[in-house]
């Protein structure tokens, strides 16, 4: 098979927040969208290597299958099979993107996530084609490290619901955010909860036929069916811990902000068995990542046969 590849996205902080306008994105669909940000990333960088300019608009990016759907979810592999009403839900769905402090507003207004979106069999193997939304290639392309969450695909695989993805994904870029007193805690942005409502769910919301205005889904049945559920995933299986705060107005809830705080990394004892192998291993040119996670997966003597 292909190498696991390298799962660090440098993902857009305009691209962080997703508020559903039409269509329905799942959590693999939140996913696979990350997966091809990755890829085509690293298509931009070596299209500029080559060329010294960015891509048209109409570039088309392309990647096998299995390639996108490596960071997509753990030991699944009836994925590729639904890979098309994937990709084609993420060609319909239309999204308003917000900047991630809430203050800001809506940065790109309906906004679908593919301009185009193709299927090929190339060499027997298929493949997947897109073009991405000018504004997306923009942010992608952009230099300045600033604008960018450093997110970790490889844990996001292993969140099953979209509002753990979404929560999570927005923690990430708010990890390093301390309170103005100093105290040392991490923060997100404190909104009101109709906001949060809109960034952690997928459900477009009603429209009040009278007043054209929206009509969301009560912050206070969100959290409960969905939110908490969330935080009890990310706090699971991901290298963070986050506890939900709410500020009352009266009886009425008018804030919510989330508290984030690190894990400790688990220690790693190298087994001397695994210690000569990895020696021999880095003279290959392999990390001391990659063996130990191929030790973890397989076994000592099948990573020592390969």
């Amino acid at each position: 098979g292909h190498m696991k590849s390298v799962s660090t996205l440098n993902k857009p902080n305009v691209s962080l927040v997703m508020m559903p306008k039409a269509g329905k994105l799942t959590a693999i669909e939140r996913k696979l969208l990350n997966s091809i940000l990755l890829s085509s990333a690293r298509q931009l960088r070596e299209y500029r290597a080559l060329h010294s300019q960015d891509p048209s608009n109409t570039h088309l990016y392309s990647a096998l299958a299995d390639e996108l759907l490596d960071t997509v979810e753990v030991g699944k592999s009836n994925l590729k099979s639904a890979l098309r009403k994937h990709v084609l839900a993420l060609r319909r769905a239309v999204i308003d993107w917000e900047a991630p402090d809430a203050k800001s507003g809506v940065v790109w207004e309906n906004l679908s996530m593919l301009s185009e979106a193709r299927f090929e069999i190339r060499n027997g193997s298929l493949h997947v084609l897109w073009a991405l939304p000018p504004k997306i290639n923009e942010a992608l392309s952009d230099y300045q490290e600033f604008h960018f969450t450093k997110l970790d695909l490889e844990k996001i695989s292993r969140l099953k619901s979209y509002t753990a993805v979404a929560l999570y994904e927005i923690c990430v870029r708010y990890k390093n955010n301390f309170r103005k007193d100093g105290k040392g805690e991490r923060i997100t942005n404190a909104s009101p909860p109709e906001w949060w409502v809109d960034a952690l769910t997928n459900i477009v919301p009603k429209t009040n036929k009278q007043t054209g205005q929206p009509v969301r889904r009560e912050w206070r049945k969100v959290k409960n069916e969905a939110v908490k559920k969330a935080i009890e995933e990310i706090n699971a299986v991901t290298d963070l811990d986050i506890t939900l705060t709410e500020k009352k107005t009266g009886k009425a809830v008018s804030l919510v902000q989330f508290e984030i705080s690190l894990k400790k990394p688990e220690s790693r004892e190298i087994k001397s068995s695994h210690f000569e192998m990895i020696k021999s291993g880095i003279c290959l040119g392999l990390t001391e990542t990659q063996i130990a996670s191929g030790i973890e997966r397989t076994s000592v003597e099948q990573v020592g046969l390969g």
